[in-house]
């Protein structure tokens, strides 16, 4: 699979080429969409010239399209989004309320990720968070997911009511391990630094 792409945030993928995404699960639309992100990335990335590079061609590319991109994140989120939990007769309950959520975001780092996925959306025209719960430590995740990591179905009737979304990305062997336990399948260990398709 891929490696992080330093371009977007250190959790981010870059756009799949749909190869590796199983025939049942996405279609020429989803693949177009891959081959978009991948396109979308590249210019953030600076490679804004049309056709290869001629032999003895020097190519001075001054990438505005990142700058301007991340001014503009700063400006849709100079601050932090704020909240506001309504008394409905006990202050109290509500101050608590709103000191544990605002102690919550600080600790989600929720600012930071607000201008992320803003950027990812800018970028590619798609961003997508995942909120996940934390057993171990009782506490919810909130992490960016790539987009291009992701097959959603709409109800035909509905393009706003999801009916299945999934999710392929790649593990090492290492962390499988940690996540899972070893596989019961002593014949086949799995190699720690293999990357291993997850759906």
């Amino acid at each position: 699979m891929r490696a992080p792409d330093p371009r977007l945030g250190p959790g981010h993928r870059g756009p799949a080429s749909g190869d590796d995404w199983p025939a049942d699960l996405a279609t020429a639309d989803d693949r177009a969409r891959f081959a978009r992100y991948a396109e979308a990335l590249a210019f953030y990335g600076g490679d804004q010239w049309p056709g290869r590079r001629r032999r003895g061609e020097t190519r001075l590319t001054v990438n505005y399209a990142r700058a301007l991109v991340r001014k503009v994140a700063s400006y849709v989120f100079p601050a932090p989004v704020g909240f506001g939990v309504a008394a409905t007769g006990d202050d109290a309950a509500a101050n608590r309320a709103e000191r544990a959520l605002a102690e919550l975001v600080a600790e989600l780092d929720l600012g930071r990720l607000d201008v992320e996925l803003c950027v990812e959306a800018a970028v590619l025209g798609d961003a997508a968070v995942k909120v996940t719960w934390d057993k171990a430590t009782g506490t919810p995740v909130v992490a960016a997911v790539d987009p291009a990591t992701l097959v959603v179905r709409a109800a035909p009737d509905n393009p706003r009511r999801i009916v299945r979304v999934a999710q392929r990305y790649a593990l090492a062997g290492a962390a499988i391990g940690e996540l899972f336990g070893s596989p019961a399948d002593a014949a086949h260990p799995l190699v720690p630094d293999r990357q291993y398709p997850v759906k």
